[in-house]
């Protein structure tokens, strides 16, 4: 897909999870740009206000480029937060995600912007080990924003899968975020505790693997630990609230609730039984993993979906984007932004090999002194261009 080569792309992170995204686009010969008005796309996590992001999408799609959300983080209920509890951002062209469960999420409630499966990005697959074992069990507490913050429900919630945890015969590790405190949670005898960050990936990853069994909510760290082929246990796994009001729920949560909700969840009964019944399994989990993990990442399909009808990407459109960046810059009395501006949307919209060309026939024509000054102009837009260098000296010479 040469077409694609030059595809300019912002992306703003979150917590490392478009790391995989950004490079699958360099190594597909994509160019990565800090400011939104140069970028053909803009890739955000998430199209709330408060979040920050929307900004740098919204400055994209008014120079002409076009805005897509990708995986803010991994839940099978990730594409329900625009049902009923946030905005729907009317810029954005699309949303990625992994598995086609979340496109049949959007369909069922009516989400109006399209779903594209590009694939999981957050860590290498591993086939589903159904080992038996729940000798070691990690328990991912739900964790406080943050500003520290945890809803009295989650606190409850924490504490009350611990206490459960301890009445079984397994060894219980505790993963939390911040402080054990504002998780809602205590130090017990014999149990180990581990600070986590959101950030140290390989870490959580050698967390996940070396546990026979993982108790989390249905966020990230669950959908990590299903994608690394390890018995996990959720809980919450199909409630999608406001983190202040359990009960304030999404509009049409009945379409899909049975559809998002993990196969093991404590709910279920005796968190030991749970566990036992979990470690055996592969069917179930496999076909929840089909809906919401999907397949690896797909960089063709990803380049595929971010260029689209490719009207986007047109030297016209990337010429005006880039002139309108430079007028901008020179109002602001940044005259070496404005340079830079307009010198990139004259090299992608002027062949400087005509100019070249062009020179070498006047000079046949005894024209030196045009011939000179073309081959100037082709190096003051591009002064790596070694044909109009040595054309130059040759004239000169």
């Amino acid at each position: 897909m040469n077409r694609l080569v030059s595809l300019k792309v912002m992306v703003l992170d979150h917590q490392g999870k478009s790391r995989a995204i950004s490079e699958a686009l360099s190594q597909r010969g994509c160019l990565l740009v800090g400011d939104p008005r140069l970028a053909d796309v803009v890739l955000i996590d998430l199209d709330l206000p408060a979040h920050g992001k929307l900004q740098y999408a919204e400055a994209c799609v008014e120079a002409g480029g076009r805005a897509f959300i990708y995986p803010h983080g991994a839940t099978a209920g990730l594409m329900a937060i625009w049902d009923g509890l946030f905005p729907v951002s009317p810029i954005i062209s699309g949303v990625l995600t992994s598995g086609p469960g979340h496109a049949e999420v959007a369909r069922r409630y009516g989400y109006p912007h399209p779903v594209y499966d590009i694939g999981w990005s957050l860590c290498e697959l591993r086939p589903r080990r159904a080992t038996g074992r729940v000798e070691n069990v990690l328990f991912a507490s739900q964790h406080p924003k943050g500003n520290g913050h945890l809803s009295d429900w989650k606190l409850a919630r924490n504490q009350d899968i611990l206490r459960r945890l301890l009445a079984t015969p397994a060894h219980v590790t505790v993963r939390y975020i911040d402080t054990l405190e504002a998780n809602g949670l205590w130090i017990e005898p014999g149990v180990e505790y581990i600070q986590g960050r959101f950030e140290d990936h390989p870490a959580q990853l050698a967390q996940i693997d070396a546990a026979d069994v993982v108790v989390s909510d249905r966020a990230t760290f669950a959908n990590l630990a299903i994608a690394r082929g390890v018995t996990t246990v959720m809980f919450e796994s199909d409630v999608i609230a406001r983190d202040l009001d359990m009960s304030a729920t999404t509009d049409h949560m009945e379409l899909y609730r049975d559809y998002i909700r993990f196969p093991f969840d404590v709910s279920e009964g005796d968190i030991w039984d749970v566990m036992r019944a979990a470690a055996g399994d592969e069917d179930a989990v496999g076909e929840w993993r089909s809906r919401f993990i999907g397949e690896a990442l797909s960089a063709r399909r990803l380049l595929e979906v971010l260029y689209g009808d490719g009207a986007h990407v047109t030297p016209q459109l990337r010429a005006a984007r880039l002139h309108a960046a430079a007028v901008r810059s020179a109002e602001a009395g940044n005259g070496a932004g404005a340079a830079e501006f307009l010198t990139e949307a004259i090299k992608g919209s002027v062949d400087l090999e005509l100019l070249n060309d062009l020179a070498v026939i006047r000079w046949s024509q005894g024209r030196h002194e045009e011939a000179a000054a073309l081959l100037r102009a082709c190096l003051a837009v591009d002064p790596e261009r070694v044909d109009a260098r040595e054309n130059l000296a040759a004239l000169a010479a």
